[in-house]
């Protein structure tokens, strides 16, 4: 196929092209060529493969490394099995359950009140800042958890870091996955790009941030402190010793900085739109608030709260953060679609067309509690949502996620009621930027808030 792939359009343009040529197809770029996959079952077949057949690209790690964030993430082989399951405590059932759930509960209660103060008697509170304030809100809740601190985004402390941490993920490592060579750090042309600079110090300030709270957890920990928390840092600080060393911090510092970005940006762009689709469709929006408001119990019990699920699961098919997956097979001869791949050919694993192509691009919650359906069938009851991944690498934050978006949707639909600005009347799609995650376009989203108690 012969086209033009828009930069911040690419999960458009894939869907696009997979409509029109089939869930495989294959395109080139420059000197490369690419397997775009938009079906199910060929996705799930990749990544059940891995790392045996696939892996990262090579510039996956050198890029995190860009940003001081490689860990978990970039990790490949020994390395992610010795990582992994250091972390995945962290971020399991009971974790969540424990330790998570009663710091989102405190974080959206005072994103709740702020809101609630930016009105008045006149009637609802029109908010512009639905983005930024949710995610003031993610940061607050993994700064909590894995870290041990609050460092009070929400109240508007430390916004330097979080524009450190956006800039880094939005623009910085997107950069760095597209250059094949460092041109920037070569004379001349590092005299005249301060690109690699601005990168390099954003690392910076954002690792003195995380060894700041590396320092007083060694200090604690010293001290023989009984208030020490038993979180993430905790666990990394004992893995990788209490000695100090270059290689050791960049390690710890990385895999923090890691779980910061991966923990925070991801999940306020799926629950921004969230809070438009129940804006968008009142209907929804009023069921969801009548369940709420009979219901008894923890809103985490799915079979308590079937239509929260479902509205969660809905968003989370309709726009993964992660939209894409792009991997490299890692050996010559890997068989895929019937074809003999070289060794680093390049596959591209298109999760959101995947699901949107197969059930649907209108938000219908509904369809995942008809037994009959497909969703119901494929997702809910079976391994088909691939928002998280799939296979030995499915998402070890998954239950945090889900956790936080729960938790977020229940409390503001049960205090206000979601309106679009203008009766909705242009609201007919939100439009979605392709970069690093797939969120909406910044300040796209505008809410008015009508207090029901």
């Amino acid at each position: 196929m012969f086209g033009r792939l828009r930069r911040g359009h690419e999960g458009d343009d894939f869907n696009r092209w997979a409509l029109e040529y089939g869930p495989v197809y294959s395109f080139r770029f420059l000197f490369s060529k690419a397997t775009i996959l938009s079906g199910i079952p060929e996705i799930k077949q990749v990544l059940k493969a891995r790392p045996h057949d696939y892996t990262r690209r090579f510039r996956v790690k050198r890029s995190f490394d860009g940003i001081g964030a490689h860990g978990l993430f970039s990790a490949e082989g020994e390395e992610w099995r010795q990582l992994r399951r250091l972390t995945s405590p962290a971020f399991n059932d009971k974790t969540v359950s424990e330790q998570a759930t009663p710091i989102i509960a405190e974080a959206v209660r005072e994103m709740v009140e702020k809101w609630r103060a930016q009105g008045t008697n006149q009637g609802p509170i029109m908010v512009c800042t639905i983005q930024e304030d949710l995610n003031k809100l993610t940061l607050d809740v993994i700064c909590r958890l894995i870290l041990g601190r609050d460092l009070g985004f929400q109240r508007g402390s430390n916004e330097a870091v979080q524009e450190d941490i956006r800039v880094a993920i939005e623009n910085d490592l997107p950069q760095l996955l597209r250059d094949r060579a460092p041109w920037g750090k070569i004379w001349p042309f590092n005299q005249l790009w301060t690109i690699y600079d601005d990168i390099a110090a954003r690392a910076e300030r954002n690792g003195r941030m995380l060894a700041d709270c590396i320092l007083k957890r060694k200090m604690a920990i010293a001290s023989g402190d009984d208030g020490v928390p038993n979180d993430l840092l905790q666990t990394l600080v004992q893995h990788f010793s209490l000695s100090e060393g270059p290689a050791l911090d960049a390690s710890l510092k990385g895999n923090l900085l890691t779980f910061l970005t991966a923990g925070s940006e991801t999940t306020a762009g799926t629950a921004s739109y969230l809070l438009w689709y129940l804006a968008r469709y009142p209907q929804v929006q009023d069921k969801l608030r009548q369940e709420l408001t009979t219901g008894t119990g923890s809103v985490l019990d799915k079979a308590k709260f079937p239509y929260l699920n479902a509205c969660v699961m809905e968003v989370l098919r309709l726009r993964p953060a992660a939209y894409t997956l792009v991997l490299e097979t890692a050996r010559p001869g890997v068989l895929l679609c019937g074809a003999s791949l070289s060794k680093a050919s390049v596959v591209v694993c298109n999760l959101y067309g995947a699901m949107v192509l197969k059930y649907g691009a209108e938000f219908k919650p509904d369809q995942w509690l008809e037994p009959g359906s497909e969703v119901n069938r494929d997702v809910l009851h079976g391994p088909d949502l691939l928002s998280f991944g799939y296979g030995p690498r499915v998402c070890v934050g998954k239950q945090l996620a889900v956790a936080e978006l729960v938790m977020m949707a229940a409390a503001i639909v049960t205090q206000f009621r979601l309106l679009l600005p203008d009766g909705g009347a242009q609201a007919a799609e939100l439009e979605s930027i392709f970069r690093l995650t797939m969120k909406p376009v910044e300040h796209s989203i505008r809410l008015l808030l009508s207090p029901l108690v």
